[in-house]
């Protein structure tokens, strides 16, 4: 999908975007609060500034995107491919993490053909703020915590 046309129907009402493909999409400063983007490929979208304030990015694939000093109050990021994402002075208030994919293989498995490769890269989260997110069971090794305000997130077995 064109991202000229996602914000062009987004402003004329449209909500649901659920599976778009938009890849190495440009929405810098985007206004799209409360938008539906289930399972939407972003694969290393420009989201600097965005506003995604109540969105749906369940499952979405946000590897290598570009999020820095977006408005991502109440997005629900549950399941959503985060490897390499830059969260840099986001804005994640009360946003829901669980069972976000931050890196490659589950907790602590690295697959065999991954033993002596460099390190997959880790999310940006300096200086963000996370207050009232829910990171259940998220691994954050190896993210760059900089900065991040975590008070009163939910962290049971994030470690």
């Amino acid at each position: 999908m064109d991202p000229k046309e996602l914000v062009r129907q987004y402003q004329s009402g449209a909500r649901d975007f659920s599976q778009a493909r938009l890849v190495g999409a440009d929405l810098r400063g985007a206004n799209l609060y409360g938008i539906n983007l289930f399972e939407a490929d972003l694969l290393q979208a420009d989201l600097r500034g965005i506003n995604l304030d109540g969105a749906n990015l369940v499952e979405a694939n946000l590897v290598g995107a570009n999020l820095d000093r977006a408005h991502l109050f109440k997005t629900d990021f549950s399941r959503a491919n985060l490897i390499g994402a830059d969260f840099r002075k986001s804005d994640f208030r009360r946003s829901d993490f669980r069972k976000a994919t931050f890196r490659e293989g589950k907790r602590g498995v690295v697959p065999e053909e991954k033993k002596d490769a460099p390190a997959e890269p880790r999310a940006d989260l300096r200086d963000a703020t996370l207050r009232f997110s829910d990171f259940r069971g998220v691994d954050l090794t190896g993210f760059v915590l900089e900065g991040t305000d975590f008070r009163d997130s939910k962290m049971t077995e994030a470690c």
